[in-house]
C-alpha cells in the first residue's frame, strides 16, 4: 500500500502566537517583520507574510496588529 503524496507548499505556524520570526519569543524583531507585511484592510499581503495575517482574512491590517500587540510581554 502506498501513501498519498502531497506536493506543494505547507505552512508551519509559529508555536507562539505573534512569534513571526519563530525564535521562541515575541519582540521588536517580530514587529519589524509585521510592519513589512502590513498593507491595510482589503489589500492582499506580499508573499512570505502568511504568519502576519493573524485573523486569516487575507490581509494584514490593524486587526492583525491587535493580535501581535496582545502577544507582547507585559502588555
Amino acid at each position: 500500500m502506498q501513501a498519498d503524496r502531497y506536493e506543494g507548499n505547507v505552512a508551519c505556524w509559529p508555536a507562539e502566537f505573534g512569534d513571526l520570526d519563530q525564535d521562541g519569543d515575541v519582540d521588536l524583531n517580530d514587529f519589524s517583520i509585521f510592519a513589512g507585511c502590513m498593507m491595510g484592510p482589503g489589500v492582499v499581503y506580499p508573499g512570505g507574510c502568511d504568519y502576519a495575517d493573524m485573523d486569516d482574512d487575507l490581509d494584514v491590517d490593524l486587526a492583525d496588529f491587535a493580535g501581535l500587540q496582545a502577544s507582547f510581554p507585559g502588555v
